[in-house]
């Protein structure tokens, strides 16, 4: 499910002057999380892509696109953000956990102009993985079994 940033709130509109150029989209994520991440460029969408299909919900008269559904057509890909842009201005959302492969967009946000182009960006950001309790206790069990077997040794 995508939530517009700040996660599920309406995040506002962004128009800053490089666009949704990879710096000024980890700069809004920072700000809107504030928390650093480092994103890439998956693909971008201009209207036909080999990466990612869009289908239009929503088409202006002129035939711009104002709400769509899209998905990712690689099995091992999680797209994190997705930026909608139209006009001098972008919406960002952020997808939850991992990622998502498929989702939906909406351009309510900017006014209803068509889309111009849609960037999917992937996340490095680390997810630190907790490590199971039953480990710890596992490790503590073969260590109090090692020692009574040396024991029983001497």
């Amino acid at each position: 499910m995508a939530a517009l940033l700040p996660r599920g709130d309406p995040f506002g509109v962004y128009s800053p002057p490089g666009g949704d150029s990879e710096q000024a989209v980890e700069e809004a994520i920072q700000r809107a999380t504030n928390e650093a991440v480092d994103i890439s460029l998956f693909g971008k969408w201009e209207g036909d892509s080999s990466l990612i299909d869009i289908t239009p919900i929503k088409v202006k008269g002129d035939g711009g696109i104002l709400t769509g559904e899209w998905q990712v057509l690689s099995d091992d890909v999680f797209v994190k953000y997705i930026t909608v842009k139209a006009g001098t201005s972008y919406v960002l959302y952020e997808l939850d956990g991992i990622g998502a492969q498929s989702g939906t967009f909406s351009t309510a946000a900017l006014k209803n102009k068509g889309v111009s182009h849609i960037s999917f960006w992937l996340s490095s950001r680390e997810v630190e993985v907790p490590e199971p309790a039953s480990i710890g206790l596992l490790g503590g069990g073969l260590l109090a079994l090692g020692a009574l077997a040396r024991r029983k040794r001497a």
